[in-house]
């Protein structure tokens, strides 16, 4: 009995470093989308800067990011299901799997550095792309006042010189 209990806590033990592993994989895979979405982000900042957000490419890729961001959704949703599977094991134990936590841990930190960095880039476009929707709202609007502007200027032009020529005519 106590043979196939030892055998037993070795097959749930290598159980559990197949799921430590498998979050670790998922852990590389985030980091891998947080890169490429920092990569994308840094090239649609050039496009705003450069005033291009019209251009097919900047359309692309916003399609490209919603992609990535689905993916890193599901490797989350994924990390959570078997973080639940191995949670009350690495508290129980947490000696046994030592070298692996201390992965994960490292691995979390760098994922977590990513976010706070595609974060803080986001930002930024963000408020770039603020400015440069008030400055064509502003374009707009100044476009809107002058042609009412010169659509009053031209019908008073028209008005005036109708009614001065009745004058002039009423003289004679």
């Amino acid at each position: 009995m106590n043979l196939v209990g030892n055998t037993f806590d070795f097959g749930q033990n290598n159980q559990n470093t197949v799921y430590l592993s498998l979050l670790e994989k998922s852990l590389e895979k985030k980091a891998a989308c947080l890169d490429e979405l920092i990569e994308l982000t840094a090239k649609q900042e050039a496009l705003i800067a450069a005033d291009q957000l019209e251009d097919e490419q900047f359309v692309s890729i916003i399609g490209c990011k919603s992609e990535l961001i689905k993916k890193i959704d599901e490797l989350d949703s994924g990390f959570e299901q078997l973080y639940q599977r191995v949670q009350e094991e690495l508290k129980a134990s947490p000696g046994a799997y030592r070298t692996q936590v201390e992965r994960l841990k490292k691995l979390i930190a760098e994922v977590t550095d990513k976010g706070v960095k595609l974060e803080v880039m986001e930002r930024r476009n963000k408020d770039k792309m603020d400015i440069y929707f008030r400055t064509k709202r502003d374009s707009i609007r100044s476009f809107k006042v002058n042609s009412r502007t010169a659509a009053k200027y031209y019908s008073s032009i028209n008005n005036a010189s109708i009614n001065s020529t009745y004058f002039f005519d009423e003289k004679k």
